[in-house]
């Protein structure tokens, strides 16, 4: 068609995924095999553009059929060297939350452990604190009001004798 919109457009795409920078957001990976294959998508989208232009001057289609189909072999290599980069970095991000996840499992349990044993250790000193504040300083024996708060909670027995 002699309307070049759709030209511009593609070009504009390539050019940015070529680049990283643009109006649609495309980003440049650091994946070798997908940047290789948008170098070549770029070098043949150039050109089918020339061919493109050879065509509307009356000249043989059979070229441009040809390289176009060239184009999108190239195309779907690109494609499927992006989903493969995406499934190892996927991999690579499930790999990371595992880990992270056992290590935050683990940190949890320590801390928790910590803090029962500390529950532990505070309970036995306030027990200890407890029965000393009970007891005589010089002889260790029960205090007066210890003994008698100590009967009061021992259950009454009749004993028949």
């Amino acid at each position: 068609m002699p309307d070049d919109n759709l030209i511009n457009y593609v070009s504009s795409i390539m050019d940015e995924l070529l680049t990283g920078e643009g109006e649609y957001g495309l980003e440049r990976t650091g994946y070798g095999a997908f940047n290789d294959n948008l170098e070549k998508l770029g070098g043949r989208w150039e050109q089918i553009k020339a061919e493109i232009a050879e065509v509307r001057k009356g000249n043989d289609k059979d070229t441009l059929l040809k390289s176009s189909d060239a184009l999108f072999d190239i195309a779907n290599d690109t494609v499927f060297s992006i989903e493969k980069y995406f499934v190892m970095r996927s991999a690579s991000l499930a790999r990371q939350l595992i880990v992270m996840g056992v290590f935050c499992f683990l940190i949890g349990i320590i801390i928790i452990g910590y803090y029962v044993r500390e529950y532990f250790r505070l309970r036995k000193k306030t027990e200890t604190l407890a029965d000393m504040a009970g007891r005589d300083k010089l002889t260790g024996a029960l205090t007066t009001e210890r003994f008698y708060a100590d009967a009061q909670k021992e259950p009454k027995h009749l004993y028949v004798g």
